[in-house]
């Protein structure tokens, strides 16, 4: 049975009835096992390519994944935040979505994210599109293309304060609302962490980094010979719709 939880309410409450109603749900939680984290450590991943066929589905997905060795206390996790931010991060303006949604018109939308865990030094940095099935080659190669440039070429100052102030204010917007802000009090609290002391520190180093910095971390964790790259969509049948001739 379980015995150990957290409660986090945020709105207009009376905190004795709370106390009450938390203590009478949760009151007789017993258990002889303690709590302990499940570790996930980093484990490196070589490239991989790996293809679904799901037929008569009107729209395909593209995901390029890769696993980087890096938690959200890491001195490297700010810039790799904005570099993410600048990569993927806005759905209509950033380097993938500008590149597979406004330029070529491949795809309805296109991202990139960035997952850590304050536990275990084992992140994974994600970019998605969605697509038309007879698409797919033409998007990996322009993903591949855009992703290669990132690497090599590094970002730009005026990416760099776009992405700031995109990072800021949806920190901010995560804040103003309720359903976001009460799990990150239970994550706060379950890792010892205090807005002050955690999250103004670490929006510090994000309004402190410099172009170099963070393609410096770009170039340190971002590695296309560890991505892996799965695609699912109805691939066979735009390719017999190809080959049919228009009547």
């Amino acid at each position: 049975t379980a015995r150990y939880a957290d409660v986090a309410l945020v709105g207009d409450f009376d905190t004795d009835s709370v106390r009450a109603l938390v203590a009478q749900l949760m009151g007789d939680w017993t258990t002889t096992k303690p709590w302990v984290l499940i570790p996930e450590p980093y484990e490196r991943t070589d490239s991989a390519f790996i293809s679904f066929e799901t037929p008569d589905k009107a729209n395909a997905i593209f995901a390029a994944v890769q696993r980087v060795r890096l938690a959200d206390g890491d001195p490297d996790y700010a810039a790799m935040a904005v570099a993410t931010e600048i990569l993927g991060g806005g759905f209509l303006k950033s380097r993938i979505a500008d590149r597979l949604r406004q330029k070529d018109g491949l795809s309805y939308g296109a991202g990139s994210q960035i997952a850590v865990s304050p536990g275990d030094s084992s992140g994974t940095v994600l970019t998605f599109a969605i697509y038309a099935p007879e698409n797919v080659e033409r998007l990996q190669t322009a993903y591949r293309e855009e992703l290669d440039r990132f690497v090599k070429d590094g970002i730009t100052a005026e990416e760099l304060e776009l992405a700031k102030t995109g990072w800021v204010r949806a920190r901010q917007q995560m804040y103003a609302n309720d359903n976001e802000l009460v799990g990150e009090m239970i994550a706060r609290r379950r890792w010892n962490r205090t807005f002050t002391g955690y999250d103004l520190a670490l929006k510090q180093r994000v309004q402190g980094l410099s172009v170099a910095d963070v393609n410096a971390a770009i170039r340190k964790y971002i590695d296309p010979k560890q991505t892996v790259i799965v695609r699912a969509g109805d691939f066979e049948g735009a390719k017999k719709k190809k080959a049919t001739p228009t009547p």
